[in-house]
C-alpha cells in the first residue's frame, strides 16, 4: 500500500508547477543572473604585482635588499623599475607605475592619485621606516642587541593555526552560488507544507477522504513526505547540474559530496515545512511564514550580502550553527577550501539532527489531531 500511495503522490507532486518552479526554475534564473553579474569579476580582481619606479639619489643597500625580497617570485608585491626621475615622472603620468619611490637619506613616495595600490606602497614604506628606526635604536642602546634582533627577524612568527588547503576555487563570489543552492534546498519547505495540508480533513476534501480511508495515517503521511522529498532533491540536483554543466560554475567540490549536501539540505527544508504546516494549519498562513523564515535564513547566510555570515560569526556564532542555510553554504565552502574534515561532518550532523527534530515535532502535532465530524 505504501508504494501504491507513493506512486500517486509522485504523479501529483510532478503536476504542481508552482513548487517545481521555486525548486528548479527560480534558482536557475537567479543563478543565470548571478553568473552574468559575477562571472568575470574574480578574474579582473586577481592581485598583480604593483608597478613602482625606484629613483636612487642616495643608495641604501638595506632598503634595496628589502624591496628586492618582497618583489621576488610570481607572488611578489612589487614590480620595480629602476630609472631616473624624469623617466619615472613620465611613467607615473602615463599610468605605467602606481608610485615613485625616492631612495635617499629619507625614503619618500610620490603618487598621482589615491587608491588601493598607492596605499599598499605607502603602508610598506611606513612599516620599513618603523622597523628601521626600532632596529637602529636597539643597536645604539646596546650593540649586542644586533644578535637578538637578527634571531627575531629569522624566526617565523605566525599567530594563526596552519591548516592545509585544497586546490579548490578561490573565487570569493562562488559563495553566492553556495547560498543560492542553500535557498533552493530550503524551498523544499513548500513540499512539506503541501504534504501536511493535503492530509488534514479541515483543510481539503482530499484530506477528509484520507482520514476516513482504511489506510494507516502514518503510511499515508510517510509516502507523501517521501514523494515531496524526492521531487525536492531531484529539482535541486537539476539546478546544481545546470549551474555546473551549463553555466560552468566551478564549485571546487566533488559532485558526490555536493549531492550529499543537497540531500541533507532538501530533507531539512522538507522537515521545517512539515513542522510549519502542522503548526499553522492553513495554506494562507503557513506558506508566507515559511517563505519569510527561509529568506531570513538565506539573508543571514550571505545570499544578499556576501560577508553577512562572517559578520554573524563575530557577533553571534551560535546562530550560524542553528541556521540551515549557513550550514549548507558552509559545507560547500569547507569542502572547497579544506576538503572533508570535522567541520564538514559537524555541519551535516547538525542538519540531520535538525531534520529529525522538526520531523518528530511535526509528526507529534499531526498525529494528535482528531475531528468530531467529517
Amino acid at each position: 500500500m505504501f508504494l501504491h500511495i507513493l506512486k500517486y503522490e509522485l504523479k501529483i507532486a510532478l503536476k504542481n508547477k508552482a513548487v517545481i518552479f521555486w525548486l528548479f526554475g527560480f534558482p536557475a534564473i537567479l543563478g543565470t543572473f548571478f553568473y552574468i553579474a559575477f562571472g568575470d569579476l574574480y578574474a579582473e580582481e586577481q592581485f598583480e604585482k604593483i608597478p613602482v619606479a625606484l629613483v636612487t639619489i642616495s643608495e641604501d643597500r638595506n632598503f634595496e635588499q628589502t624591496l628586492d625580497t618582497v618583489s621576488e617570485g610570481k607572488d611578489g608585491l612589487f614590480e620595480v623599475k629602476r630609472t631616473n626621475e624624469k623617466k619615472a615622472l613620465e611613467l607615473l603620468e602615463n599610468g605605467k607605475v602606481s608610485g615613485i619611490i625616492y631612495e635617499d637619506e629619507e625614503i619618500s613616495l610620490t603618487v598621482k592619485s589615491e587608491g588601493i595600490k598607492p596605499t599598499i606602497i605607502r603602508f610598506f614604506l611606513d612599516q620599513y621606516k618603523i622597523n628601521s628606526e626600532m632596529i637602529s635604536q636597539q643597536i645604539s642602546e646596546n650593540p649586542l642587541n644586533i644578535f637578538r634582533i637578527s634571531d627575531m627577524l629569522r624566526t617565523e612568527i605566525d599567530p594563526l593555526i596552519k591548516q592545509e588547503r585544497r586546490d579548490g576555487n578561490q573565487d570569493p563570489y562562488v559563495q553566492y552560488f553556495y547560498n543560492l543552492l542553500a535557498m533552493s534546498c530550503l524551498f523544499g519547505a513548500l513540499g512539506g507544507i503541501t504534504a501536511v495540508l493535503r492530509s488534514q480533513a479541515n483543510t481539503s476534501a482530499l484530506g477528509a477522504r484520507r482520514c476516513v480511508a482504511p489506510v494507516s495515517k502514518f503510511a499515508s503521511m510517510t509516502a507523501s513526505l517521501a514523494a515531496q522529498g524526492a521531487i525536492s532533491f531531484c529539482c535541486n540536483a537539476a539546478a546544481l547540474l545546470y549551474l555546473k554543466l551549463v553555466l560552468g560554475i566551478k564549485f571546487g567540490v566533488p559532485l558526490g559530496f555536493m549531492l550529499l549536501i543537497i540531500l541533507a539540505g532538501s530533507l531539512n527544508g522538507l522537515a521545517v515545512g512539515y513542522f510549519i504546516g502542522a503548526v499553522c494549519r492553513s495554506e494562507g498562513m503557513s506558506v508566507p511564514i515559511a517563505v519569510a523564515v527561509m529568506m531570513f535564513f538565506c539573508f543571514m547566510s550571505g545570499l544578499m550580502i556576501g560577508n553577512m555570515r562572517a559578520k554573524v560569526e563575530l557577533k553571534a556564532p551560535w546562530f550560524n550553527h542553528m541556521n540551515p542555510a549557513a550550514l549548507i553554504s558552509d559545507s560547500f565552502y569547507v569542502l572547497n577550501i579544506y576538503g572533508s574534515n570535522a567541520r564538514f561532518i559537524s555541519n551535516i550532523l547538525i542538519l540531520t539532527g535538525m531534520t529529525i527534530v522538526f520531523m518528530s515535532a511535526g509528526a507529534l502535532i499531526t498525529g494528535r489531531k482528531k475531528y468530531a465530524a467529517l
